[in-house]
């Protein structure tokens, strides 16, 4: 599976014209989902969804919250559009964006999602290997069909993380900044508690 297709974006705004404009700035690059409430979040949230934008009113007034989206999609991203409540916990806020901003910031987080799901998968099947490793001796580990399967899709999602690097065009190093987000211009993260 090619990693850099299938990004799928969840704007989650309660105005109609803002939701389409949003749509509009992030272009057909990505495959933009709108929800106006609630019941349309559920809908919608699964774990396809790996950027979620959503503005401050639609998380009150729905009782909502960024990690009602996290928990519902696996680690997605939140970006709150309108305000600055960090009680609602987002990834970084972005009050009044800009389309060049706006899309900037979204193929980042893009990439940061996926690169965060790919390590951590590949980690379970690291640790996987390396406990078949130590229990079956080298020429007996390709007949156990587990040990095939975990060595074949830990060498995909070496091949997707290395795909994802070459497609990439930004600053590797501010990646993993936890203090930076975005599109580099110098948004602070919300500080996230640690689970």
């Amino acid at each position: 599976m090619d990693t850099w297709n299938n990004r799928v974006v969840l704007v989650a705004v309660g105005d109609e014209s803002r939701r389409q404009t949003y749509r509009e700035w992030l272009g057909e690059e990505y495959d933009v989902w709108t929800a106006a409430g609630r019941l349309d979040v559920y809908e919608k949230v699964g774990t396809a969804v790996d950027v979620v934008l959503a503005d401050e009113g639609l998380l009150d007034r729905d009782g909502l919250s960024a990690g009602t989206f996290r928990d519902a999609t696996g680690g997605c991203r939140v970006v709150l559009l309108d305000g600055g409540d960090p009680g609602l916990d987002p990834d970084l806020t972005m009050p009044d964006p800009d389309p060049e901003r706006l899309a900037s910031t979204t193929e980042r987080l893009l990439v940061e999602t996926a690169c965060e799901r790919l390590l951590a998968e590949s980690a379970t099947l690291a640790e996987r290997k390396a406990r078949l490793e130590r229990e079956l001796d080298a020429p007996s580990r390709d007949a156990v069909e587990e040990y095939r399967v975990a060595r074949e899709r830990f060498q995909e999602l070496s091949r997707r993380l290395d795909d994802l690097v070459q497609r990439a065009d930004f600053d590797w190093s501010a990646l993993f900044d936890s203090r930076v987000a975005g599109d580099g211009a110098g948004e602070l993260t919300a500080s996230r508690a640690v689970e």
